[in-house]
């Protein structure tokens, strides 16, 4: 959040994590929520926030985890605002069950990419309700035999409202 204050001055800021920062906002002017991803009613308390005009997931990583995030926090969104899942790249070998975060928004415009999907109608109303195609920004690393590009950060953009 820090880094957010710095860059982003003029925002009403608020954050959210699974430990306790609550003294963290009272001193540095945000409001801050607690929430687990493996816990879709501990978004509860955000969720009945006042809309956002950017919302940044920088949680857990796991690919379910900012899916799930996503699906549960779209509604909090103001037209016109943009979600920001950070760390696409990462996902833990127990994440099988649904694809990388990545992958499944570089196909978000594909009619059969939530057909199996556990969130799959929260993703579909989503589809339903994007400015554009979902960007993925690509973090570049050099290793032995060359560059190397994995996804790291994706941005929607929120439509009007439906």
């Amino acid at each position: 959040m820090c880094l957010w204050r710095k860059y982003a001055q003029k925002w009403a800021r608020s954050g959210a994590d699974i430990s306790d920062f609550s003294r963290n906002g009272a001193a540095h002017n945000f409001e801050f929520y607690r929430f687990n991803a493996r816990e879709p009613d501990s978004f509860r308390e955000m969720r009945a926030a006042a809309a956002f005009d950017v919302i940044l997931d920088d949680g857990s990583h796991m690919s379910f985890h900012q899916q799930q995030t996503l699906v549960l926090l779209w509604d909090k969104l103001k037209p016109g605002g943009l979600f920001i899942i950070e760390n696409l790249q990462w996902q833990p070998l127990d994440d099988k069950f649904v694809p990388k975060t990545a992958e499944l928004l570089a196909k978000f415009d594909d009619d059969l990419a939530f057909k199996d999907h556990p969130l799959g109608a929260g993703l579909a109303r989503i589809r339903a309700n994007i400015a554009q195609q979902p960007e993925i920004f690509f973090e570049s690393y050099f290793k032995t035999g060359g560059a190397h590009d994995k996804p790291k950060l994706a941005v929607l953009i929120k439509g009007p409202s439906i």
